[in-house]
């Protein structure tokens, strides 16, 4: 968890735990929109440290941009997943402010209450002429480490490193793999992530990943097979 989250217990965990349904109804639109970056976010849930769950619905953190009355500063998110769809929902007691995306050469107005998905990482942006009042944001993303970390993961499990080379998989069971990557996080001084999230619902999605992962490593190893 960052900084500000640890500084503003227990009110930023309250903050989360009442914006669940929110998250998640943006996560249903977002697997709508783009079902394989959903499936990839949702399968980082599979190398996860036992009980340790994403904090914003598919997405694994948000940023909270308050007090806007003036233009931002225009800026690309670089940490970001370079295929991210980012969400971000403005509110407040504006009316209206318009988002410029650069490259694209557009300008698209955005009322209160609305939200909008686009690639953070490779447009730039930022939010200009806000009218009536002052605009707060929440921003939800996945940082490019968090799938870099998941794709090592995946690597100990069949042997190959996503988007690389196949070479002979070791055969290493998931639940064998979480006790692992728990023992690690331990290790490193990774705290615990609190009870509600630990605890949480996963919607459906651990089976779905189960699936489609044993799906893909028996399709895998039928590809070695006529490899060889």
């Amino acid at each position: 968890m960052s900084v500000e989250y640890n500084k503003d217990l227990p009110f930023s965990q309250q903050w989360l735990d009442a914006n669940q349904p929110y998250f998640w109804h943006m996560s249903n639109i977002l697997c709508l929109l783009d079902s394989q970056v959903y499936v990839r976010y949702a399968s980082v849930n599979r190398f996860l440290p036992k009980g340790l769950k994403p904090s914003c619905g598919i997405w694994y953190a948000c940023g909270i941009l308050r007090g806007m009355t003036g233009e931002g500063t225009l800026h690309k998110d670089a940490s970001d997943y370079h295929c991210d769809f980012n969400v971000n929902t403005a509110w407040g007691d504006f009316t209206t402010a318009k988002m410029v995306f650069w490259e694209l050469k557009i300008t698209v107005e955005v009322q209160k209450g609305e939200a909008i998905f686009f690639i953070l990482r490779i447009l730039t942006h930022n939010a200009t002429d806000i009218q009536g009042g002052v605009r707060n944001v929440v921003d939800a993303f996945v940082h490019e480490n968090v799938l870099i970390w998941k794709d090592r993961q995946h690597e100990k499990a069949t042997g190959y490193l996503r988007g690389g080379p196949k070479r002979k998989r070791r055969k290493i069971e998931l639940e064998d793999l979480r006790t692992m990557v728990t023992r690690e996080s331990s290790s490193e001084g990774i705290g615990k992530a609190p009870e509600n999230i630990q605890e949480g619902d996963s919607s459906g999605t651990d089976k779905e990943m189960e699936t489609l992962y044993h799906r893909e490593v028996l399709e895998e190893e039928k590809e070695d097979e006529d490899e060889n």
